[in-house]
């Protein structure tokens, strides 16, 4: 996959609008941000939040095709930008979603529910 993706300069991650997904961090949103790929995210929520307060992407309204398109055409004449955001999508997937991160918040989590 990394090959891939390393010839990609943005990937696009369609949710539709549906409360199910606010809570939702898509893998390919997570594969993509991991290669140095900033994502085009359509939709709301956990991920929204995360590609917002880390600048490592892109987020237009879910269900929204002339968003979409209009994003696309602005990210292939911002090639500083792109490359702004493909650093920060790296540094974010180590920051978020390393196995480390993971584990100590699960730990974390473990300990809270242990004092209950």
């Amino acid at each position: 996959m990394p090959r891939y993706y390393s010839l990609a300069e943005a990937s696009i991650v369609p949710l539709i609008k549906a409360d199910l997904f606010k809570d939702a961090v898509p893998s390919k949103m997570i594969i993509s941000l991991a290669c140095g790929v900033p994502p085009i995210f359509s939709g709301e929520g956990e991920a929204e939040k995360i590609i917002e307060e880390n600048k490592c992407g892109w987020v237009v309204p879910p269900q929204n095709s002339e968003a979409l398109a209009k994003k696309v055409e602005e990210i292939v004449n911002d090639s500083h930008g792109r490359k702004e955001k493909a650093l920060m999508a790296r540094q974010t997937a180590g920051k978020i979603f390393s196995w480390n991160k993971i584990i100590c918040d699960w730990l974390v989590h473990l300990e809270r529910l242990s004092q209950k």
